[in-house]
Formats: C-alpha cells, structure tokens, sequence
C-alpha cells in the first residue's frame, strides 16, 4: 500500500509481480493511485487467491487512459464473474492509444468469459500513435515524415496492412536480401530529403536495429515504425 502511494504521476512504465500472496488490500491502493502518464503496464498476480472479482473491476476502471501497453496476468486468482470480464472489455475498448494488450486468466473461474477480450483490436489512433511520434521526435524530416504517413495510413485500395508495411520495407531493401543496411536507409531518405544529414540516418538506424547486427530485418522495421 504504502508503495502504491509513493508512485509519481510522470511514470510511464510500470511492472509487477507477485505470486501466492494476500494482495488484495495493496491492488485497492495501486487501483487508487495509478499514474495518470502511465503508458506500459504489466501486472502478474500468480496463484493469489485474495485477488477477486471486486478487487479486478476496480483496477480495470482505473486503468489510465494514456496507456499503450497492458499486460495481466491473473492465473490461479479468484477472478469468477462474467460482469467482472465485461467491465475489462468494456475499459480496453475505450483505451484508444491501446495498442498492445495480453491477458492470462487460467487456473481461474472467469476463462470460460475469456473471448470477451480476444475480439480486441487497437484503434486506427492507436496505430498512427507511434509513427506520429517518431516523426516529431526522430525523424526530423517533415517530408520523410509525411512520406511514410501516407505510405502507411493511406493504403491503395485493396491492400491490407500487411501488405502496405511489406512494400514499404522493399522500398528500403533494394538488394532483395530481407535486411535494410545503413547506405540503404540512407539512400531512401537522402532520395526523399536531400537536407537530411548522414548522422541523422545514423541516428535513425541504430534505434530501428535492436540487436546490434548492422542490418534491420522486417520484424525490427515493424517495431520501429509502430512499437
């Protein structure tokens, strides 16, 4: 309790986890004091059989709205009622910067209302959310900027998502190989924006190319452009 009323209102991430443990009292507070900028949350409450139907619904009232990321696993807690699923369904629906969201609810009376929540999808906010924000922040190239946003957000017709990110990927990937090199990336933004500098591609590429292998596959371009 006392660490849920400790958490400040500018945190962004947060992720917990208990297990066999009498909680309930402490997710009442954490409910009462969920950061208002919180973006990620992830909570795994393992086998907590003091964690039930009163105390879920309050915490899935209170998830803040800013949320991008939420992650709850709940197996072996007490969770039991239908209305209890639909209060969450209902809550994840009105999240519209939602974009990723997982759930856990076995060993538990309420699976049986889990596919409730497995007809979720993010919002076309939510999609545009992160591409938006890297324009701003990281691009710094309006017109690279507006490029990608109309590649992706306006697909021609008949084309699904997939199929739009696949194609804007071998845009970059002019060998053919399924990896996007540093001259690659370059060559596509300097063609686009003469005024962008190397480093600023530079910077660009090292934040697409997660593992550090010098190349940036398709699932890493994905997570670039939307995670």
């Amino acid at each position: 309790i006392a660490f849920a009323t400790r958490l400040p209102q500018s945190l962004q991430k947060l992720m917990l986890r208990f297990a066999n443990c009498n909680i309930n009292k402490g997710v009442e507070a954490l409910a009462s004091h969920l950061p208002s900028e919180l973006q990620v949350f992830h909570l795994a409450l393992n086998s907590c059989k003091s964690f039930g139907d009163a105390e879920f619904r309050e915490l899935a009232t209170a998830l803040p709205a800013k949320l991008r990321e939420l992650n709850l696993n709940l197996q072996g807690s007490s969770i039991r009622y239908l209305r209890s699923v639909q209060v969450l369904a209902e809550r994840v629906n009105e999240l519209q910067d939602l974009r990723k969201f997982e759930f856990n609810f076995r060993r538990t009376p309420a699976q049986e209302h889990e596919h409730l929540l497995e007809s979720w999808q993010p919002s076309d906010q939510a999609t545009q959310l992160r591409l938006v924000r890297q324009a701003s922040a990281e691009l710094e190239s309006d017109i690279v900027a507006d490029w990608l946003q109309h590649r992706i957000m306006a697909p021609q017709s008949g084309q699904s998502e997939a199929d739009v990110l696949f194609d804007t990927f071998k845009n970059f990937d002019k060998n053919g190989d399924g990896k996007i090199t540093a001259v690659e990336l370059e060559k596509v933004f300097r063609q686009l924006d003469t005024s962008m500098t190397s480093d600023q591609v530079a910077t660009l590429f090292a934040k697409a190319d997660q593992n550090r292998d010098g190349v940036i596959d398709y699932r890493e371009f994905v997570e670039w452009l939307f995670e």
